[in-house]
């Protein structure tokens, strides 16, 4: 889950430019609300909000489920 997201514009040659921005947010697992990171990571690109975050733990969690569902061919 991404909150405090921050915009603010790129300064190009001492000016704000009114197209290009930088974002930052802080980011929780959706799965079990660990923080994965703070507003330390900066991005030109707009954060995508329907995207699901999880933490390393739920990652590998969620792969070994998945893993142990795959029959060997």
């Amino acid at each position: 889950m991404k909150t405090n997201i921050k915009k603010w514009p790129f300064n190009i040659n001492g000016k704000e430019s009114k197209d290009m921005f930088w974002y930052s947010w802080t980011e929780h697992c959706d799965r079990c609300g660990k923080l994965i990171h703070t507003n330390d990571l900066h991005t030109s690109k707009e954060p995508d909000l329907k995207e699901e975050d999880y933490c390393s733990d739920c990652l590998r969690e969620l792969f070994s489920r998945n893993r142990k569902d795959v029959k060997p061919s």
